[in-house]
C-alpha cells in the first residue's frame, strides 16, 4: 500500500483535506482521553460513590442473611449487626479498598431490623472524614436542637433521659418512603415513637350492644373477650400491606398501647393513669390522652375539663377530631377523643384515627430539618 501516495495532500481538494485533518484532530483528542482515564484510575482508582458502597453491604448483607437464617432467628424483634469484615471474609463483597479511592480507609456494618418475619436492613459506613452514616435518633436530639422554654424538643432528665415534643409550632415533621409523621417522642433507648399525619376514614370507637344502657351504645374496653371496633380497625390497617410494607414493619418496635380508664377530675398527666392497664404488644395504635396533655406548653393545662390544654399543643391543631385510647371511668359507654380539646365522646359516635407506632431510631438519615415543608428524612427502607 502506497501510503506516501495516500497522504500527499497536493492531490487532494480542500474539502478532503479538511476531513482528513478533522479525522486526526478526533483520534488525538480520543487518545488524550483515554490517556488521562488511565491516568486518573492509577492516581485514584475505580472509586465507587458512598450511596454505591452502601448498597452493595445491603445486597451483600442480604445474601448473607439468607444464607445464615440462624443469624436473625432468636427473637421475635429487635436488631442484628452483621459486620462488613465477616461479609468480605465469606465473600459477599470485595475488600473496601476495591471501592474506595486510595487514601480512604472505609469500615462498617449492616443492621437488621427485624419484627416478625419482616426484615429491613441499615447500612453503617464509616470512611472517617471522608464519610460517615448519620443516625435519625442523634441527629434529632443534637444538643443546638434542645430548648427549655418555647416550642420545640424538650430533654426529659427524670429517670433515664428522654426526649419529647411541646408546643405548637415543632418541626417534628419526618418522612419515611412517602409517608408522613409527626415525632411524639424519643426513649431512653433512642426508640422513636410518631403519629400519622394523617387520618384513617371516621368510624366509631365501638357499636357494640351494650348490656347496661340497652342500645348499641358501645363498650368502652379496648380489648376483652371480644375486642372493640377500634381495635379490629387498627389491627385491619396494619395487615394491608399498601400502608404498612413488610420494609417499613420491619422498623417497627411492638407495644403494650396503654388502655387504661380516667375521670374527667384526673389531673396526673404522667401517663400513670393511662398505663395502668396496657394492651396486648402491638405494632400501631394511636395516643393515649396524657401524650396530648403533655404535647402541650400551657401551664393551665391540668385535665380534660381544662379547655387550655390546646393551646400551644400541635396535636390539637387538627380540623377533625381524632380517637384516643383512653376510655371514662364516668360510664360503660364513654371513652376520649380530641377535637382542638379533650372531650368525653360515646364511643358509637364517629371520629377520625391517626395511627401511632414506635420505630427503630438507627436508621439512617439523609436530610432535611423536621419543618413541613422540608421533613426529616431516612434513607429509603429495604
Amino acid at each position: 500500500m502506497d501510503f506516501k501516495r495516500m497522504f500527499d495532500f497536493s492531490n487532494m481538494d480542500d474539502k478532503t483535506k479538511g476531513m482528513i485533518k478533522m479525522a486526526f484532530i478526533l483520534i488525538g483528542i480520543f487518545v488524550a482521553f483515554i490517556l488521562f482515564f488511565v491516568i486518573y484510575k492509577a492516581i485514584f482508582g475505580s472509586a465507587l460513590s458512598y450511596d454505591k458502597i452502601e448498597n452493595i453491604m445491603v445486597r451483600s448483607a442480604k445474601q448473607y442473611v439468607n444464607n445464615h437464617p440462624e443469624k436473625v432467628e432468636g427473637s421475635i424483634y429487635g436488631t442484628v449487626e452483621i459486620k462488613v469484615s465477616d461479609l468480605i471474609a465469606e465473600g459477599y463483597m470485595k475488600d473496601m479498598s476495591k471501592y474506595t479511592k486510595k487514601d480512604v480507609m472505609c469500615s462498617g456494618s449492616v443492621l437488621v431490623f427485624k419484627n416478625l418475619d419482616d426484615y429491613s436492613y441499615s447500612p453503617k459506613l464509616d470512611c472517617g472524614e471522608a464519610y460517615k452514616y448519620k443516625n435519625l435518633t442523634d441527629e434529632i436530639t443534637k444538643e443546638e436542637n434542645i430548648v427549655t422554654t418555647d416550642n420545640g424538643l424538650y430533654k426529659i432528665e427524670s429517670g433515664e433521659p428522654y426526649y419529647i415534643f411541646r408546643g405548637e409550632n415543632v418541626d417534628n415533621y419526618l418522612k419515611i418512603n412517602n409517608t408522613l409523621y409527626r415525632i411524639m417522642k424519643i426513649d431512653e433507648n433512642g426508640n422513636i415513637r410518631l403519629f400519622s399525619d394523617d387520618v384513617e376514614k371516621s368510624f366509631p370507637w365501638d357499636n357494640r350492644y351494650n348490656v347496661e344502657k340497652k342500645y348499641d351504645a358501645g363498650i368502652n374496653e379496648f380489648e376483652g373477650t371480644q375486642a372493640s371496633r377500634i381495635k379490629d380497625k387498627i389491627l385491619s390497617v396494619y395487615n394491608d400491606e399498601e400502608k404498612f410494607s413488610k420494609d417499613v414493619k420491619s422498623l417497627i418496635i411492638p407495644q403494650e398501647f396503654c388502655i387504661g380508664k380516667r375521670t374527667k377530675q384526673d389531673i396526673d398527666n404522667t401517663g400513670n393513669i393511662e398505663c395502668s392497664k396496657k394492651s396486648e404488644l402491638m405494632g400501631i395504635g394511636t395516643i393515649a390522652l396524657y401524650e396530648y396533655f403533655q404535647a402541650s406548653l400551657d401551664p393551665n393545662c391540668f385535665s380534660s375539663l381544662t379547655k387550655s390544654c390546646k393551646n400551644y399543643n400541635y396535636l390539637a391543631n387538627y380540623s377533625k377530631s381524632y380517637w384516643t385510647l383512653t376510655a371514662a371511668m364516668e360510664g360503660t359507654e364513654y371513652v376520649y377523643k380530641v377535637n382542638k380539646s379533650a372531650v368525653q365522646s360515646k364511643a358509637a359516635t364517629y371520629a377520625y384515627l391517626h395511627l401511632v407506632l414506635t420505630i427503630n431510631g438507627n436508621v439512617n438519615y439523609i436530610g432535611g430539618t423536621g419543618t413541613l415543608n422540608d421533613p426529616y428524612i431516612v434513607k429509603p427502607i429495604v
